[in-house]
Parts: structure tokens; C-alpha cells; sequence
């Protein structure tokens, strides 16, 4: 195989890919960016939580104390989430792969510091992720994944 022979496969790929894949896929990695945003804003100290500055991480092995701490964190979510988005765009197994893991954890941290915290706002992002979860598991065998046969 050639290289003129990968790039058709891979726009045939992305054209056959169904509307709501591209959808999401476009609407997941809009969402990176605004979290790489936060991320940046955080880290550079033009930003600041002011109520919500100890936070647990990795279910409650570590602390983040500072906003400097929680821009780092929110990048690293924002790469993962941007890698995932933009293999999901592109039809790739791998982007299914990164959201389902990425989702996943945040639902699980989630629940954990709603435990903790007891942060009432956090419920409507948990109800977004649980609804990307389920897409993600319903729209699997879009990107060669069967969980059900």
C-alpha cells in the first residue's frame, strides 16, 4: 500500500462516519479547548477559585491546594479530553478509547468529591459526562467497539 492509498481510506473513513459521531466528536473537543482555557487562565494566576481551592484527585491520593495546582490538573484533562475528541472527529478506535477512559474517571472523581465536598454544581456535570458515557457505549461499533453483540 501506498501513501496515496492511506488517505483514501482515512477520508473515506471520515465521511462514512455517521452525523451524530461528527457531532460529538466536534462538540467534545470544543470542550477540551474551554477546559485548556480554564486550565491556562489558572496556571498564569489570572484566575482564582475561591471557594474550591483543596481539591482530592486520583480518588483521593492526592490534594491540590493552590490554583496553580488545579490549572496543571485541568490541563492534563484538557489533553486527554482534546486527544479524544479530535480521534473521535477522525473515526479512530483510539479517540474512543481516551473519552471512555476520560469520562469514566471524571464520573467516578466526581462522585467522590461530591462525597467529600458536598458541591451541588458538580451533579449537572456528572449528568453530562453519564450522558457521553452512554453515547460512547450505544455508539461503539461506530468505532470498531462491540460491548454488545
Amino acid at each position: 500500500m501506498d501513501g496515496n492509498q492511506d488517505m483514501e481510506t482515512a477520508e473515506e473513513t471520515l465521511e462514512e462516519l455517521p452525523l451524530d459521531a461528527k457531532i460529538a466528536g466536534w462538540l467534545i473537543f470544543c470542550y477540551a479547548i474551554m477546559i485548556l482555557l480554564f486550565g491556562v487562565i489558572l496556571t498564569v494566576g489570572l484566575g482564582h477559585l475561591n471557594g474550591y481551592r483543596s481539591r482530592p484527585i486520583l480518588f483521593g491520593l492526592l490534594t491540590v491546594t493552590s490554583d496553580l495546582g488545579n490549572g496543571v490538573y485541568a490541563l492534563l484533562l484538557g489533553f486527554a479530553t482534546l486527544a479524544g475528541g479530535f480521534g473521535l472527529i477522525k473515526g479512530r478506535k483510539y479517540g474512543w478509547w481516551i473519552m471512555f477512559v476520560v469520562s469514566i474517571y471524571c464520573i467516578l472523581d466526581g462522585y467522590h468529591v461530591q462525597a467529600i465536598k458536598g458541591v451541588c454544581p458538580t451533579w449537572w456535570g456528572l449528568y453530562v459526562l453519564s450522558a457521553i458515557t452512554l453515547w460512547l457505549l450505544l455508539r461503539g461499533k461506530v468505532y470498531g467497539i462491540r460491548f454488545f453483540r
